[in-house]
């Protein structure tokens, strides 16, 4: 028995059916982004689309294929496939070593295993299905761009690396502004101790002078008469100037 071929027509008139068909079969059904598309589902992470060129002829992958294929001849077929833990394909393997972990879309981190891969010109578009013509995305930002041209993935891409960027200085700004707030903390802190002779200055740093000697002249012997040199003179000196005489006590 030959199998039964996907026709355009065969899609269109079986088309709520196929969408009930391929959510028991464990596919999340998505919404058309534009007129090409006839359907569009996820299934075991990746994004299938059935596309329509202007020859009304079919376009779809080799995993839509197979789906198109299963229900139009009866076959049994799962939108997940069976294998030990998250599966990681090659292409994503790839892809994470030569772009790193984020997303082309939102350029935030997508988990290991989690990755959806996307055409940058699309497969309808005769995108080649190399792996230069793949990146990296989360599901979501895959289904949220659809099959928009090449030029308008690309302008997304640059908004939201412009916005991360935009976020990290705006971090390390905030960031800095706090070290040198920090630093100068003790300073913020001072307040005015005029009274005291000091001005910026703690409390707790001012220390009263200690009280000068005074000098006890009630143990001198009194001069009395013309004595002379009862007590020593007391004399100045600063460098090689002759002293200064202050007198007799």
């Amino acid at each position: 028995m030959s199998a039964q071929p996907v026709t355009t027509s065969g899609v269109r008139k079986r088309l709520p059916k196929i969408r009930e068909w391929l959510s028991k079969a464990g596919a999340e059904v998505l919404e058309s982004t534009n007129e090409w598309e006839l359907l569009r589902f996820r299934a075991d992470g990746h994004t299938c689309v059935v596309y329509t060129n202007k020859r009304d002829r079919l376009t779809m992958d080799t995993l839509t294929t197979k789906a198109m294929t299963a229900y139009f001849n009866g076959l049994p077929w799962s939108a997940h496939a069976k294998v030990k833990g998250k599966r990681t394909s090659v292409d994503e393997l790839t892809i994470r070593k030569r772009d790193g972990d984020d997303c082309f879309f939102c350029c935030e981190p997508v988990p290991p295993g989690e990755g959806s891969i996307e055409h940058l010109v699309a497969v309808a578009h005769k995108g080649p299905n190399h792996i230069s013509n793949k990146f990296l995305a989360h599901a979501l930002c895959n289904a949220r761009a659809g099959n928009q041209p090449a030029t308008v993935k690309i302008t997304i891409h640059d908004k939201a690396k412009l916005e991360k960027y935009r976020r990290e200085l705006e971090s390390r700004l905030r960031q800095s502004a706090a070290t040198v707030e920090a630093a100068h903390l003790p300073l913020a802190r001072m307040h005015d101790t005029s009274a005291a002779g000091h001005v910026g200055v703690p409390p707790a740093l001012v220390q009263a002078a200690p009280p000068h000697p005074q000098r006890d002249l009630g143990s001198l012997p009194a001069r009395t008469g013309n004595q002379r040199d009862t007590l020593p003179r007391l004399h100045f000196s600063s460098g090689g100037c002759a002293p200064v005489d202050f007198g007799y006590l």
